[in-house]
């Protein structure tokens, strides 16, 4: 290539398109119009002035649907002189009615589009046309037209997953809007066609209802059909969060993987694995590993030295748990604090009580997932220092901090509180999914 590039010279690359181009237009130049040359020539150029080939077309076949749809694509002042006209004369042409349909919607004319939509979809009733419609409806907040719309797409021939696809994308509007109840027939009815981002869009249904059976179900399925690290993981947490399911065989899939991360592979989390699985000083050790790589860094640091910490006390191994505690407290952090007040009490001998009401003022003005954590470290440490009771009331604030319930502490908490005899149910259900 670079021997015959040299023996042409350096311009011979620019030179050959110019060449292309004008070897092109020879024969165009001297040819008769036909029609089908005219349509392909007119699918291939911008019909910016008569003479192009569109416009060639169009004066050959003066009814061509085709010629028409091409100048409304690229020559719309030409077009839009005779739009009412030709509106009228081509309502029952798919090609004309898409054309002017997705010219209408790029200029924002949302009753124009509809009605061209409309027209096309009379005739062609195809998905894009559906979609784009509905799009349309859904812009002016007209949630009613929007349903319907794809809803009638529902009741036309299915020619492979694209009803569920519709299913899903309704349940999805749905479930963003908070409205479960809505969504639900729709995920599920999906969901049985058994394709993995169908019943992924169950699974969040039913956990936005706070139907765990049948989000445990589906988590099942995925399992069964999709067998990876990630579905065992969401079917191992589940079984865990809300003591149903088969928690084992998650974990004789999770295995290979945990081993393989030991052994410096790739993978993320093994040390939480181990901690929904109470293989405490599994947990303890990646934990340290993660620490030594990564050091405190604010996003995650304190919350591992935090277990280290924990986990190192219950161990007994104390000397791990005040190094941990030392990293913990190098800036002012509410992990910090509440790990302090365990330290007081553990140095202040046979007697001593954890500061319970010191705690409560510590999470009092906290949210989210800063909440969710200190309570759960909180109640974990009352209970290590034998204050069972007071332990409940902290991880029952754990379990019902709203928007948290995947977090790994939420499962903890609700891990705590069946050993404990305290579940919760119903309302405080509610309340930790409340957000989704």
């Amino acid at each position: 290539h670079a021997a015959l590039s040299r023996a042409l010279g350096k311009t011979w690359e620019a030179e050959r398109v110019d060449h292309h181009s004008a070897c092109w237009g020879k024969p165009e130049s001297h040819r008769d119009d036909d029609y089908w040359g005219l349509l392909q020539t007119a699918r291939l150029f911008h019909a910016a002035a008569p003479g192009y080939p569109a416009h060639r077309l169009l004066g050959f076949s003066p009814h061509s649907p085709a010629a028409h749809a091409r100048l409304i694509e690229t020559d719309w002042q030409f077009a839009s002189q005779h739009a009412d006209e030709w509106q009228r004369d081509f309502a029952e042409s798919p090609l004309v009615m898409r054309a002017f349909a997705q010219h209408y919607a790029k200029a924002g004319d949302a009753e124009a589009t509809q009605r061209c939509l409309s027209a096309y979809l009379k005739r062609s009733p195809d998905l894009w046309a559906y979609r784009q419609l509905a799009k349309s409806y859904l812009q002016q907040n007209d949630r009613e037209n929007w349903k319907a719309t794809l809803d009638e797409f529902l009741t036309q021939e299915d020619y492979g997953l694209e009803h569920a696809r519709v299913r899903v994308e309704i349940a999805n509007y749905f479930m963003d809007q908070q409205e479960w109840e809505q969504a639900q027939p729709y995920a599920e009815e999906a969901a049985e066609t058994w394709a993995e981002w169908a019943m992924l869009c169950a699974v969040r249904c039913y956990r936005g209802l706070v139907n765990e059976e049948q989000e445990g179900a589906w988590l099942g399925r995925l399992l069964e059909r999709y067998t990876s690290r990630n579905h065992a993981v969401n079917y191992f947490y589940w079984c865990h969060r809300t003591g149903l399911g088969d928690a084992d065989v998650a974990m004789q899939i999770l295995e290979p993987f945990l081993a393989a991360e030991q052994g410096g592979g790739s993978g993320a989390g093994s040390q939480f694995i181990y901690l929904a699985a109470n293989r405490r000083r599994e947990a303890l050790k990646a934990f340290q590993s993660q620490i030594k790589k990564d050091g405190i860094e604010p996003s995650t640091g304190r919350f591992y030295a935090s277990y280290i910490a924990l986990l190192a006390w219950e161990l007994g191994e104390t000397e791990a748990a005040n190094d941990a505690l030392k990293l913990l407290s190098a800036e002012a952090n509410n992990f910090a604090l509440v790990f302090n007040l365990y330290k007081k009490f553990r140095d202040a001998g046979e007697g001593a009580k954890f500061d319970v009401d010191e705690a409560r003022s510590i999470i009092k003005d906290l949210s989210g997932l800063g909440r969710l954590n200190v309570s759960f470290f909180a109640a974990r440490l009352m209970e290590l220092a034998g204050q069972k009771q007071d332990a409940v009331e902290f991880y029952r604030i754990a379990a019902t901090t709203p928007d948290t319930q995947l977090h790994v502490n939420h499962c903890m908490a609700r891990q705590a509180l069946r050993r404990l005899g305290a579940e919760i149910k119903g309302d405080d259900l509610k309340q930790a999914a409340k957000g989704g």
